[in-house]
């Protein structure tokens, strides 16, 4: 999607339709695949002035998008937003604000752990049910002699259990290291943004 099909030309971007009065790029172009056509589709869509700025932070390889992918370390999700705002007619948002906006997001980021943690605590608690329920189905298989309840338990039905909450333990052991490493790191609040913020 960086660059249109090779039957694209400047030129044909500004006429319109004949027929409807869309843009050219929006006409049938009985000579591309599907693929081209739809590729040139979204290359004009995105170029367009009413698809600033998604068509430039999608496209560019200057956009934060790209740059934060390629340079970490960097914050530049806060520098776009004030290129943005410069560009627009408004002002960079101050420092207090920026300072503000981070504790706000750092808090709704340690809710949401702890609302994943909490949830997990539950689930291996079922977990824990589970497992005392297939002790008593076993103690009932040895009472009777019902050697393939017994098998099925300890081969199957136990290991399972006990591998499912294991890997519950090791998720939550590590969105609560995440937390304590995005709290040592100290990240702006647009790092905790979703890529469409």
């Amino acid at each position: 999607m960086s660059k249109p099909p090779s039957s694209y030309t400047p030129e044909n971007s500004d006429r319109s339709c004949d027929k409807c009065g869309a843009p050219a790029s929006w006409a049938n172009y009985q000579s591309l695949s599907f693929d081209d056509s739809l590729q040139h589709h979204l290359y004009t869509w995105l170029n367009s002035p009413q698809m600033w700025p998604i068509g430039y932070i999608i496209r560019n390889p200057y956009s934060p998008l790209h740059l934060e992918c390629q340079i970490p370390s960097r914050n530049w999700r806060d520098a776009f937003e004030d290129l943005i705002a410069l560009n627009s007619g408004g002002q960079m948002i101050g420092q207090q604000s920026r300072k503000k906006e981070a504790e706000v997001v750092a808090h709704l980021h340690y809710e949401d752990t702890y609302k994943q943690v909490s949830r997990i605590n539950e689930l291996l608690g079922r977990e824990a049910r589970w497992a005392s329920l297939l002790q008593r189905i076993r103690a009932f298989g040895a009472r009777n002699k019902i050697n393939e309840t017994i098998s099925v338990v300890d081969d199957k039905a136990i290991p399972q259990t006990k591998a499912d909450s294991q890997q519950l333990v090791e998720f939550g052991q590590r969105i609560i290291a995440t937390l304590k490493e995005d709290e040592r790191k100290g990240w702006p609040a647009s790092r905790y943004k979703l890529r469409t913020q």
